[in-house]
């Protein structure tokens, strides 16, 4: 089991890898961290922004662009993308071929795209793969960057992604050699809070706000592991509450294709607590803001789902100018409930935090809550 003294955040990785690339330390990297947290999609991120820096066009690899790339090698970043749990050692060293009266080993086009110009190789699943033939030959092809007779182009770093034993029934070890001969970064699994501040990053108010306040009260459902290394039954991890997040936003929780969708999104446990938490009796906004000591009356998941509901009205209030009327519940929440208060100002959006703070001087009753909302966004910019 790897030290946690060094952990990473994905977020943060990306820029020490960004760095790394644009000092000239291609040294080949190893990112280790439990599955679903989101290692992929940064590492595309990584090298789009690669390309953005270095003045070239960033183009994600398949065969169908190679010529393309092939014919003006200089003006690509290129991604190339291999999840060895699925490759033969052919897929990584080329095709024997006889030539002349001698064998020759015919390249891969991925190989001589990646030999022309500057770009990723990203060596997915690399602790999950378990043939013996197909760990020489990655193993190969990280220490020394040559896929088979094809030498990389000194502009490419390669990059490989694994599991722990702890996150993955069929993870395995590495052999310390390779180990030695690489830099291991150990990925933290983002928290529930900065997995939403991603999917408001990313998909602004494209996505279902209903499952973050689920993984909010349940933080235990938001990573889960398999109970045995092969399975039928789906499990939650960051990656499947995005993609549940994505396809449920708008729906009626009354929509029976939500158990389905939910069932096949994050499998049987998280789905049914997920979908138990967000048919609970919720209190209208409306009326909360009419007696707001009637919020202590609630029971806690009420308190989520209902704040998930409010946070739009009270977007809609903000835009409207009307923010006497919130006057009372914010300060409820202020003098008794910081908890909820602080999964409030997690739900709004930076441009509604901002419109807070512009019009607090407004009304002096909302200055112990601009405060905090100022102290909120200070650790987030901490953080960063």
């Amino acid at each position: 089991m790897a030290s946690r003294l060094y952990e990473i955040k994905v977020g943060e990785l990306k820029k020490l890898l960004k760095r790394a690339y644009l000092t000239g330390d291609r040294d080949s990297k190893l990112i280790l961290g439990a599955p679903g947290i989101g290692k992929s999609e940064m590492l595309k991120e990584l090298a789009a922004e690669l390309a953005k820096e270095l003045g070239k066009e960033f183009v994600e690899y398949d065969d169908s662009v190679a010529d393309t790339i092939l014919a003006r090698p200089e003006d690509y970043f290129v991604l190339v993308d291999v999840r060895l749990t699925e490759v033969e050692p052919s897929d990584l060293i080329g095709l024997p071929r006889e030539v002349n009266g001698y064998v020759k080993y015919k390249p891969l086009l991925w190989a001589v795209v990646l030999s022309k110009c500057a770009g990723i190789l990203f060596l997915d699943e690399l602790t999950n793969v378990q043939r013996l033939d197909v760990q020489t030959v990655m193993y190969k092809l990280m220490l020394d960057k040559k896929v088979g007779f094809t030498k990389l182009n000194k502009d490419v770093m390669v990059i490989a992604a694994g599991n722990e034993p702890e996150h993955s029934s069929v993870a395995t070890e590495l052999p310390a050699p390779v180990i030695n001969r690489v830099d291991v970064y150990y990925a933290r699994v983002a928290d529930v809070d900065e997995w939403k501040d991603w999917m408001d990053e990313k998909f602004g108010d494209g996505w279902d706000k209903r499952v973050y306040a689920y993984v909010k009260a349940r933080p235990q459902h938001f990573l889960m592991k398999p109970e045995r290394a092969e399975t039928l039954e789906q499990f939650a991890t960051p990656r499947r509450w995005t993609s549940l997040a994505l396809v449920t936003k708008g729906m009626n929780v009354d929509n029976e294709m939500m158990d389905y969708i939910a069932y096949s999104k994050v499998g049987s446990e998280a789905a049914a607590g997920f979908l138990s938490f967000i048919r609970v009796p919720v209190m209208k906004f409306e009326d909360l803001l009419k007696e707001p000591e009637k919020w202590h009356e609630l029971k806690e998941e009420s308190k989520y789902m209902t704040m998930v509901l409010a946070i739009a009205k009270i977007e809609e209030m903000i835009d409207a100018g009307k923010i006497k009327e919130m006057v009372g519940f914010i300060k409820e929440l202020l003098d008794n409930d910081r908890e909820f208060l602080s999964i409030m100002v997690a739900m709004m959006s930076e441009g509604t935090r901002l419109k807070f703070a512009m019009l607090a001087p407004r009304v002096p009753e909302l200055k112990g809550f601009v405060e905090y909302i100022k102290s909120v966004r200070n650790k987030l910019i901490g953080d960063e």
